[in-house]
């Protein structure tokens, strides 16, 4: 598995240099979920704590994309994260019941009246000492002395378990069937029998046995215990990231939902003397390939890798060719994006249909998918273009005006000499702007109107987006956006289409 990175397209090309490594190392890919970053705008309700609970909740890639497809299609073993720690046990907490959520907020609500009561005793500790330093006090009885030896053995507790890579409490929905005899006899009996027992640390799954309460019958209760995924001593920092380079926001807000701490150590050497030579040999995807197929590594049971989006996989679209054009939209997201295409364009005499993969799609009216990306890739551009070219800035970060030029010196008309329609699929805020686009008769594209959030989540707006793009005949967009060059190559691949990049 792998540490997500930046936005969602970042995160999706990950996937497929993630299939590349794990394929050649004939392990399982472990597909975090789609991670909160700075793309995903919060809807206008995020404040209510209603919405913040729902935005928590994951988002997994399989609700819009068909991983069995890709799976069968790449050869690639593949499973969700989520999925993956589901079958060892660990509930998460924003999709439990609410029986079982309002457990967790109890038992959360207790750690947080210890650490109060503990920092009032510190804090009176303290004045005491500052109004009669030296002196003895008389009120340091038993209690104070037993609030001081348990945050001894907490941080003794932490030390010992400081390499384990994810730990947290969790509630299990568990059956206890109870003898009315002697319940505990015949596990110490057995556990004897066997001989010594290994140590609970060596034991990623184990578990203590749920407290009795009855006795007498069989009961059903929801019990907390510590769940224990399978121990990660390290991740390593391929590319650089986490020594080199520090780990990102979508990283690290990766890291707190999984209550992952992972130790990232430097990449190691392959060949200390070759290595050292050029930093490539550390960045490219055939060294990291060969480094893991090593022996010492294949007892690793999961080989977490701190980056992989930058690594470089070589070849002329070799990514694309054997990983990313099989990763297709599940028949939700297509039925979802034929309802829009029917509802916003000019409709058409004919009955087509179009060809995707093994399913078929409503052909609609020929258009021109325009993407005006806005918001906070003005910052993306200011790093990357060149004050040397004087149109460095409309290849990145163009005007409204300069689109509208650009689209009536195009020649997009049909056969039949009629203008194709643009859709326009933008994050632009400014009414002024939109106003220009309003007067080309450009078709916008609305998410809040189409009910994406409510059918699909925090994430559906940006990854419908995409769908729709790649149905386009023309796609006008910035070669610097991954977002756009993603969306063009599935336009160009699925539906032959074309593209033509800003300049």
């Amino acid at each position: 598995m792998y540490v997500p990175y930046a936005g969602v397209t970042n995160q999706l090309i990950s996937i497929w240099h993630g299939s590349l490594i794990a394929k050649a190392l004939n392990r399982t890919l472990l597909i975090p979920n789609l991670s909160p970053n700075v793309h995903v705008e919060p809807s206008p309700s995020s404040s209510s704590g209603e919405q913040q609970q729902k935005e928590a909740a994951p988002t997994k890639w399989s609700e819009f994309f068909d991983l069995d497809e890709y799976a069968r299609k790449t050869g690639v073993r593949i499973e969700e994260l989520d999925s993956f720690l589901e079958r060892r046990g660990i509930v998460d907490q924003s999709t439990v019941s609410p029986a079982v959520d309002a457990a967790i907020t109890q038992v959360r609500e207790e750690v947080r009246l210890r650490k109060r009561n503990l920092n009032m005793v510190m804090k009176k500790r303290s004045e005491d000492d500052l109004a009669e330093p030296g002196k003895l006090r008389v009120g340091a009885n038993s209690e104070d002395t037993g609030t001081e030896l348990e945050s001894q053995q907490r941080k003794k507790k932490r030390k010992t378990q400081r390499k384990r890579w994810i730990q947290f409490e969790s509630l299990v929905q568990q059956s206890n069937p109870i003898a009315s005899k002697s319940p505990l006899s015949s596990s110490s009996s057995s556990s004897s029998a066997a001989g010594p027992q290994e140590p609970e640390s060596n034991q990623p799954f184990a578990a203590p046995p749920p407290t009795i309460v009855n006795s007498r019958k069989t009961t059903t209760k929801t019990i907390i215990r510590p769940i224990r995924f399978p121990t990660v001593q390290k991740c390593f920092s391929e590319a650089g990231y986490g020594t080199d380079r520090r780990i990102d926001m979508t990283g690290r807000r990766f890291m707190q939902r999984y209550k992952i701490d992972p130790i990232l150590t430097p990449t190691p050497f392959l060949d200390p003397l070759r290595d050292n030579s050029s930093i490539w040999s550390r960045w490219r995807m055939d060294k990291v390939i060969e480094r893991y197929q090593q022996p010492q590594y294949a007892q690793e049971e999961i080989l977490c890798l701190g980056h992989v989006y930058r690594l470089l996989p070589g070849g002329n679209n070799r990514i694309w060719t054997e990983f990313g054009q099989f990763f297709r939209y599940t028949e939700r997201v297509q039925g979802f994006v034929d309802e829009i295409l029917s509802g916003l364009l000019p409709k058409e005499d004919k009955d087509a249909v179009q060809e995707q993969g093994q399913g078929k799609l409503k052909e609609v009216q020929p258009f021109v998918g325009l993407h005006l990306r806005r918001g906070d890739f003005y910052r993306h551009c200011l790093g990357i273009t060149s004050p040397a070219d004087p149109n460095g800035w409309n290849r990145c970060y163009p005007s409204t005006d300069h689109i509208i030029s650009l689209l009536d010196s195009t020649p997009t008309s049909t056969a039949s000499t009629k203008k194709l329609p643009v859709l326009v699929l933008t994050n632009e805020h400014d009414p002024k702007e939109l106003a220009k686009a309003d007067a080309q008769n450009w078709i916008r594209v609305d998410h809040a109107k189409l009910g994406t959030l409510e059918k699909f989540g925090r994430y559906g707006p940006i990854l419908i987006d995409g769908a729709l793009l790649a149905r386009a005949s023309l796609l006008v967009g910035v070669e610097y956006s991954t977002y756009f060059r993603t969306a063009s190559k599935r336009a160009e691949t699925w539906y032959r289409g074309q593209t033509l990049f800003v300049t």
